[in-house]
C-alpha cells in the first residue's frame, strides 16, 4: 500500500510541475515584448515586459546628410547637408511636395 501511494504522489508531482506556467484559467498564454506605448518597438499583443523596450530616438537617419545622427530611429526631417555631386544635389526638407 505504501508502495501505491508513493507512486501516486510521484505521478501527481510530475503532471503538476509539467503544467505550462503561462497559461492561465482561460487557457490563453502571455506574450512576451514591449509594453510601453511610447516605445519604438512596442508589441500592441504583448501582455507582459520583457524589458526590451527601445526609446524613441527623433533625429537624421539619412548616412549621406552632414547631421546624421546614428542614434535616430525615427526620421524628423532635419536631414540637411547634402554633399553635391557637380550635376546636382539632394535636399529634403520633410515636406511631401
Amino acid at each position: 500500500m505504501k508502495k501505491c501511494l508513493s507512486l501516486f504522489v510521484l505521478a501527481l508531482i510530475v503532471c503538476i510541475s509539467s503544467c505550462d506556467k503561462d497559461d492561465d484559467q482561460n487557457g490563453s498564454t502571455q506574450i512576451v515584448g514591449c509594453t510601453d506605448n511610447t516605445a519604438f518597438n512596442f508589441n500592441p499583443e504583448a501582455t507582459e515586459d520583457d524589458g526590451s523596450c527601445i526609446a524613441v530616438i527623433y533625429g537624421c537617419n539619412d548616412e549621406a546628410a552632414y547631421n546624421y545622427n546614428p542614434d535616430a530611429n525615427m526620421f524628423d526631417g532635419s536631414c540637411t547637408g547634402y554633399q553635391s555631386n557637380g550635376n546636382y544635389s539632394l535636399y529634403f526638407d520633410g515636406d511631401s511636395d
